[in-house]
């Protein structure tokens, strides 16, 4: 997966914010821009801690569709810029660029990158980071719906819940009640 993040394609961050903030940032090139994501993350050191990620334009927050592959991505990070460390980010893959309920692992399009990804880093109460991912349907079940997928400089939204494992191949945390909504960015070639 690595070799794919590397090929162009942002990375979806995550930023524990209060619950409820929504942030609608003008590009005075665009329109109007967001970038927000919403969970419930439940498992060791989270204890039903609901998280807010709101993101600026400037972090390198968007959806991206890549036609090469069939794909699209999402990032959405708190790092006010690019190149600044995010405390919690959110990176989802999924087939296609239409709205579809996809589930983690599924292989729908038989693209060189065609499984769905999901992968959340998360700062606990105590200030630590923790990364977690979607590892297959098996071990770590999960889906993520896209409710919408708007053209270049709309929205695209979603909802997502599963289980997730950290670094160390553990199954430690469930995401529930997770939605996001962001802009769609121009299509990668």
């Amino acid at each position: 997966m690595r070799l794919f993040l590397s090929a162009g394609l942002p990375v979806l961050l995550l930023c524990a914010c209060k619950k409820g903030n929504d942030v609608t940032i003008s590009t005075g090139t665009t329109g109007n821009y967001v970038a927000r994501v919403n969970f419930v993350i439940d498992g060791r050191q989270f204890s039903q801690q609901a998280v807010t990620i709101n993101g600026t334009s400037k972090g390198g927050n968007a959806c991206v569709y890549q036609p090469k592959y069939k794909i699209s991505s999402i990032s959405i990070s708190d790092a006010v810029t690019a190149g600044d460390q995010s405390k919690n980010d959110f990176f989802v893959i999924f087939n296609g660029n239409s709205a579809s309920t996809q589930h983690a692992g599924d292989d729908t399009n038989g693209g060189t990158y065609s499984s769905v990804y999901f992968e959340v880093s998360a700062t606990d109460k105590a200030g630590k980071r923790h990364e977690y991912h979607f590892e297959d349907s098996y071990n770590t079940p999960g889906a993520i719906q896209i409710t919408k997928f708007g053209s270049v400089s709309d929205s695209v939204t979603g909802k997502f819940s599963g289980l997730l494992i950290d670094e160390n191949g553990e199954p430690t945390i469930h995401i529930t009640n997770g939605s996001f909504s962001v802009t769609r960015n121009a299509d990668l070639n």
